[in-house]
């Protein structure tokens, strides 16, 4: 059994105007639809829940984005200095 293409994608990163780089993959979809799948605390985009989505989307051509929050995943940050409002920041930017 072959790993699904979301575990083998190599992330992109994008750096917000707090140069704290963030880590994602996003799949091409067809049509005006997408997901954005924003992880729970302490998770990350190569959790099993976004793994799942990520199938679901590409079996139906559906856009998705996933990303890592500051300090979780492959971002950048110390996950000491993780606040509910830094995790809300880089979500929203």
């Amino acid at each position: 059994q072959s790993l699904p293409i979301w575990n083998i994608m190599k992330p992109l990163f994008y750096t917000p105007a707090n140069g704290q780089r963030l880590a994602y993959r996003q799949l091409a979809g067809k049509g005006p639809l997408g997901v954005t799948f924003i992880h729970g605390f302490r998770s990350d985009m190569a959790s099993t829940k976004a793994t799942a989505l990520a199938e679901w989307c590409e079996a139906r051509e559906i856009a998705f984005t996933a990303f890592d929050c500051f300090a979780h995943g492959q971002s950048e940050g110390d996950f000491m200095e993780y606040t509910i409002s830094r995790g809300l920041e880089s979500t929203l930017e």
